[in-house]
């Protein structure tokens, strides 16, 4: 029999947030780029729009350290293993 120290469990909010944030980032860069080019605008890639849309982008990957949440579980949980092979 082998103790559990701990449980890592996945942060569904945290997974969620990146994911928005990543495709957030990149969509209003091709969105505010694609405008900006079929109106014969002037910069076609505008730094304000750059910024926002890096942003995001490094907010998702900043994410990522914080994807899965430590629980220290103490002495009372023990690890079983289950034979099926016996049925």
């Amino acid at each position: 029999m082998a103790e559990i120290s701990c449980i890592y469990r996945e942060n569904w909010l945290v997974q969620t947030l990146r994911g928005l944030s990543l495709i957030g980032g990149v969509a209003y860069f091709g969105i505010d780029t694609f405008n900006r080019l079929i109106n014969h605008e002037d910069p076609v890639i505008d730094s304000g729009t750059a910024l926002i849309s890096v942003g995001m982008v490094a907010f998702s990957f900043a994410l990522i350290p914080l994807r899965y949440n430590r629980i220290h579980t103490g002495e009372k949980w023990k690890l079983r293993t289950i034979d099926l092979n016996e049925f």
